[in-house]
């Protein structure tokens, strides 16, 4: 129905946790289930121990269904339970459970690349708790923090994972926030720029809005279009200090620059109203380009 109305349609998953009540039916192999000290850490599901061949090949196989029959543009890939698995019989030893278990995901993401190369992966954990260069590889975008307001945080998690990860990589979400509120904004633009650096995702009900909040989110939305080609592919430099919820600097500047440097985005955002001005030197630049600003 989604796609009969011109929109695409996304999954919520949390593959790799099961609630125990179906453990030995549907294929759930018990002997598959994570556990540290003899305990599974949660009092009513259990996480799959994704070391084990066979539990990765029968969750691909049920993943697989899901996504031939449901045919989604999207797949939100969720984990929210963490056992460092010191079980027998998994193919690892006491103390590195974890680790196999992602070793063992990367190996899930990269069959799912294979079958369905043109389906978009989001990688998220109880917020941040799966951000690093792996899961870089084989997803779209991850989400920072279960916390996506207010703009400074958000600013502050994008400006500093930046050093690591691409912009484009890191999404977060425009809210109707307590403190932001986007009924009556006082300062529309802020919440929405605060997030176009990074990965633009909206999170309202759109028929709440009346004709001209409309028309200022389409505004917004029209500007990030014309930023996402240069963002597509950029690198982050934080300029200034990293912006903070509070007690930040009064400015905080981050320089998103496309290959070569060539094209460049500073996103700069004034926190203190007494601050009117700021100097910033860009990086990077090359001395025999002329810019144009």
């Amino acid at each position: 129905a989604a796609h009969q109305l011109g929109m695409q349609f996304g999954l919520w998953v949390e593959p790799e946790r099961v609630n125990r009540s179906v453990v030995g039916l549907a294929g759930v192999d018990e002997r598959w289930l994570a556990t540290h000290g003899g305990e599974y850490e949660s009092e009513y599901t259990a996480q799959i121990c994704l070391a084990t061949a066979a539990a990765r090949q029968w969750l691909l196989e049920q993943l697989s269904a899901l996504i031939d029959d449901v045919q989604p543009d999207y797949v939100k890939w969720d984990n929210n339970l963490w056992v460092n698995c010191d079980r027998d019989g998994h193919g690892h030893g006491s103390a590195d459970g974890n680790f196999a278990h992602v070793r063992g995901l990367y190996s899930m993401l990269s069959e799912l690349r294979t079958r369905y190369p043109d389906l978009q992966i989001e990688n998220v954990s109880g917020g941040g708790n799966r951000l690093d260069v792996g899961m870089l590889r084989y997803t779209d975008v991850a989400w920072m923090d279960d916390r996506t307001a207010p703009s400074a945080h958000v600013r502050h998690n994008i400006e500093g994972l930046s050093a690591v990860f691409p912009p484009a990589y890191l999404l977060s979400f425009v809210t109707d926030h307590d403190g932001e509120p986007l009924h009556d904004a006082p300062d529309l633009s802020l919440y929405f720029r605060s997030r176009m650096v990074g990965a633009l995702g909206l999170c309202f009900r759109t028929a709440d809005f009346r004709e001209g909040e409309s028309a200022s989110i389409a505004h917004e939305i029209a500007i990030y279009k014309t930023m996402r080609e240069t963002l597509s592919s950029a690198s982050g430099a934080l300029l200034t200090e990293q912006a903070q919820a509070a007690d930040g600097p009064a400015w905080d500047v981050l320089q998103e620059a496309g290959p070569g440097n060539y094209q460049l985005l500073l996103g700069a955002f004034q926190t203190d109203q007494s601050v009117h001005q700021i100097n910033i030197k860009p990086t990077g630049l090359d001395e025999s380009t002329v810019y144009q600003v």
